[in-house]
């Protein structure tokens, strides 16, 4: 009994040892956190004490435009280095521009609590917002005193449209109108400052448009079926077994009738006819072949894709009937390729002549007439598709 006595009581002795240890690390993992949580915090106030009248105004700009507080503006842009990066916008030759970017946590929800942060443009993901500050002459530093006159305020809004529907949106609605209204352009007066004036806002109409075809042409890329059932790396390091297994065959068969299919409807959807109003004018037709050329190349960049290409190995290795049909469909894709490019190229030659026709009266328009009757029938005479019956 006194042997185990003795031992329950050096048991006990030992767990207490152990409680006291584990307390004791608790302590002192409790006082490293406390001390991590103020070093920050003195970081946090260091870093604020550095701020001045220059970087006020810049947050006041931001909370208003996010509906945020301006502490809250500047708890996210005191994080990490990003109040240094700041500081070369401020300086002569320094940077253009200050862009920052927002993201909405839950993009449904838009009271829900976001993120702000500094960025260059090139390494995040533009989805929500874009805020940017312009500097109007970078040989000047940024003062307290200049800041207001030096530094101009813009925002770019995706509406899920991407970059483009966002810098389309921006020239449209806000510069081209505040342009065409602008009564002094500097150094140019008289009457080659209203000539200057609407050839510079003609051509800033002009990138819009193409804003808006490529944006238009990025929503009708093509993209092929998904291959379900094979697993693409291992079946084109070893073709010749991969071939002979039934089931890989069978799912490599189904995948490309799929694709056959969607294919078929891809091209059959081009060879119809167009329905245009009669309002349209000619650059109808460049921007429509301009999608086509999009479409096309989307599409063959499907076809040479690694997968695509394994699965139709699979196919020649096991010499498969769907092999014609394949050859056949890739053959038309390669000539409405081909036809769409050769169009653009040649409708590209007619652009300065049609312009006028949009812009000029019936009285100026003259001018343009011959030039453009000689590149219509330099196209009939040498283009490969539209010297055609039914071009």
């Amino acid at each position: 009994m006194l042997r185990s006595a003795a031992s329950s009581s050096s048991v006990t002795r030992k767990h207490a040892r152990r409680g006291q240890q584990l307390r004791g690390t608790s302590i002192i993992h409790a006082e490293s956190i406390k001390e991590q949580q103020q070093r920050t915090r003195d970081e946090l106030e260091a870093k604020r004490a550095c701020l001045d009248g220059r970087h006020n105004y810049l947050f006041s700009m931001l909370a208003d435009k996010l509906a945020m507080d301006l502490e809250q503006v500047e708890n996210f842009i005191l994080e990490g280095d990003q109040l240094r990066k700041m500081e070369n916008f401020f300086q002569a030759d320094g940077s253009l521009v200050l862009m920052f970017f927002y993201q909405r946590q839950d993009e449904s929800s838009k009271g829900s609590k976001g993120k702000l942060w500094l960025s260059d443009g090139t390494t995040d993901a533009y989805t929500g917002f874009c805020l940017f500050f312009l500097r109007c002459n970078v040989q000047r530093a940024i003062t307290n005193a200049n800041i207001h006159q030096e530094v101009n305020f813009g925002t770019l809004e995706s509406n899920g449209e991407g970059l483009l529907g966002a810098l389309e949106q921006l020239l449209s609605m806000v510069f081209i109108p505040a342009l065409s209204r602008q009564e002094k352009w500097g150094e140019i007066t008289g009457a080659d400052m209203y000539t200057l004036r609407s050839q510079f806002i003609s051509k800033l109409t002009s990138f819009v448009g193409v804003l808006s075809n490529a944006q238009a042409s990025l929503a009708d890329v093509v993209e092929l079926a998904p291959c379900e059932g094979i697993n693409i790396q291992e079946a084109s390091t070893q073709l010749t077994t991969a071939a002979q297994n039934p089931t890989v065959l069978e799912a490599a068969e189904k995948c490309a009738s799929k694709w056959c299919a969607q294919i078929e409807q891809i091209l059959t959807e081009s060879e119809q006819m167009r329905k245009e109003a009669d309002t349209v004018g000619p650059t109808a037709e460049l921007d429509h072949w301009k999608k086509r050329v999009a479409k096309f190349d989307s599409l063959t960049s499907c076809i040479k894709s690694s997968e695509c290409r394994t699965v139709i190995a699979l196919l020649v290795a096991a010499k498969s009937r769907l092999l014609k049909q394949w050859r056949l469909l890739d053959s038309r894709i390669t000539d409405c390729t081909n036809e769409a490019k050769d169009n653009v190229k040649f409708l590209y030659t007619l652009e300065k002549y049609v312009e006028p026709l949009y812009k000029c009266n019936p009285v100026s328009m003259l001018e343009s007439i011959p030039g453009l009757m000689n590149a219509i029938r330099m196209i009939n005479s040498y283009s490969r598709y539209y010297n055609t019956s039914e071009r």
